[in-house]
């Protein structure tokens, strides 16, 4: 998501994925949600004009906080192909 966590928290998101897991659970069983928040929009940021949020804000997210949300998005498609052979 693009957004940051707190933003995301204030416009509801939490609600909105809360509703969505239990959608999904009735219809496909286990499921869970990662949120990744303050993504990057483009590969390059000194070609864009974008004043809504720091560019070199984002390169420095994607560097550092990133690589632990793949992780944690690695683990949990671990979890969703356990639960599926369950």
């Amino acid at each position: 998501m693009n957004a940051p966590e707190s933003t995301a928290a204030k416009m509801g998101y939490n609600e909105l994925l809360a509703i969505n897991d239990a959608a999904f659970k009735r219809v496909l069983g286990y499921n869970e949600s990662l949120c990744v928040y303050e993504t990057m929009q483009f590969s390059d940021y000194s070609r864009y004009e974008c004043n809504m949020f720091d560019g070199n804000q984002r390169v420095e997210r994607n560097k550092t906080i990133f690589p632990e949300d793949l992780r944690k998005a690695y683990e949990l498609g671990q979890r969703l192909v356990e639960k599926a052979s369950e």
